[in-house]
């Protein structure tokens, strides 16, 4: 998906853009998202595997993960609370295409900042995103 440039880049004055780490094992989804948050300036980077998320969590520092919540060999749910380990004022989304209530709730007492069931609305998720950067709670 292509979007268009004419939105207001917030974030390219700064010293550093704000990084995002998108962990889905579908690879266009991975795209999507990467090529999305890119067009307003933040840096993303992207695994498609469970095990290559939790090596670019220690590999640096990120201001939002985005994880899957089913992913090969565990889920999305084990990577934040890995991410947690590393940063624990990392902000958080899931995304699924399996939401109930028993991964709801446990999103909830993971304290997940966003629960996102797929299809994803890209550009709600690109201003979901900017809220959390900016401390603020997404509006949905």
């Amino acid at each position: 998906m292509i979007e268009s440039n004419q939105g207001i880049n917030h974030f390219n004055n700064s010293v550093q853009k704000p990084c995002v780490l998108v962990v889905d094992d579908e690879t266009l989804i991975c795209w999507s998202l990467r090529s999305a948050l890119m067009n307003k300036g933040f840096e993303v980077i992207t695994a498609t595997s469970f095990k290559d998320g939790i090596r670019e969590i220690y590999s640096r520092n990120f201001d939002v993960l985005i994880a899957d919540l089913k992913l090969d060999e565990s889920d999305g749910f084990n990577v934040i609370m890995e991410a947690r380990n590393k940063n624990p004022l990392i902000k958080t989304i899931i995304i699924t295409a399996f939401g109930d209530d028993n991964s709801r709730y446990k999103a909830d007492e993971l304290d997940v900042n966003l629960f996102v069931e797929k299809p994803l609305n890209l550009s709600e998720m690109v201003h979901s995103v900017s809220l959390l950067i900016k401390k603020k709670t997404p509006p949905f």
